[in-house]
């Protein structure tokens, strides 16, 4: 079955939107578009069991020790409300997971250390529910990859790319150095300038700390027949940074290609947003030109 999933921080999107899952944050997750209370978590349980949706929680902070015992207690009230499926990066969670009988609610999502079949056997091979590739590999290790692992793959296929992360503010510390008030906290509104080239990345910052995201928006628009094709089960739009009329559009095109109905999507989507750049990311690279 194929699984198209849209990383939101709008209930009205998870309301209207025609994904097959959403995949949300909270406090145990980092470069979350919004951090979701206990409160609306069940709010939109709700509602995508009424829609005949899947939900997914994102809880992929790297854990320090005295964090521990606060994701214990959230895994099992994630499994008091039956979530459908729990995205991390932290191994730790795969212990707890096993304590609590929820492991194959697991996905391992790293977004960068997923890089062969091998690494993606293992995590399979734990009883996981599935592994997300990294968002660095190009299509044709995507599609090898698939083939070789027998099990629940995905990868990114919309959105801008997270690059870089660190729990330094380092927003915070450029205003504070340079002696301007900081209002920042949270806002998606900063810009890195390359120095080298005419290029932009997003950055923004948050209690977690702070991320910067590729220049252009990442589109497999072109690719998607091929790796609708493959034997990869899960594809993630993430919309941060996106309108809401992008992200509908996106995945209405998305849906189509997976329905086997033809067009050329990718035009048409730069046509409707033209003050956005896209790119295939690193579908069409060599990862290690760029490592």
């Amino acid at each position: 079955m194929k699984d198209l999933i849209v990383i939101t921080s709008s209930i009205d999107e998870i309301k209207n939107l025609d994904a097959d899952s959403f995949l949300i944050g909270n406090k145990y997750g980092v470069r979350t578009n919004r951090v979701f209370s206990k409160e609306e978590t069940l709010e939109i349980k709700d509602i995508v069991s009424k829609r005949g949706k899947r939900l997914y929680i994102l809880v992929n902070k790297i854990f320090l020790q005295d964090e521990l015992d606060g994701l214990f207690n959230y895994l099992s009230w994630l499994k008091s409300i039956d979530v459908d499926g729990i995205f991390f990066s932290d191994l730790g969670v795969i212990t707890m997971g096993e304590q609590l009988g929820i492991k194959d609610k697991l996905v391992y999502f790293s977004e960068t250390q997923m890089v062969n079949h091998k690494d993606c056997e293992f995590f399979v091979n734990q009883g996981l529910k599935g592994v997300i590739l990294s968002k660095e590999l190009p299509l044709e290790d995507i599609i090898t990859t698939s083939k070789l692992v027998k099990g629940n793959l995905g990868m990114i296929i919309h959105g801008y790319l997270h690059m870089f992360y660190s729990k330094r503010k380092i927003l915070r510390n450029f205003f504070e150095k340079y002696n301007q008030e900081y209002e920042y906290q949270n806002k998606r509104t900063l810009k890195l300038k390359e120095q080298k080239r005419n290029e932009y990345y997003p950055i923004y910052e948050d209690e977690n700390g702070s991320y910067i995201f590729s220049h252009g928006c990442m589109s497999s628009l072109n690719d998607f027949k091929e790796i609708v094709n493959s034997d990869l089960k899960m594809f993630i739009i993430d919309s941060i940074f996106l309108s809401k009329e992008h992200v509908k559009n996106a995945l209405d095109y998305y849906k189509k290609i997976l329905n086997g109905i033809d067009g050329d999507y990718q035009k048409l989507i730069e046509e409707e947003f033209k003050e956005v750049d896209f790119t295939t990311g690193f579908l069409h690279h060599q990862t290690g030109i760029y490592k």
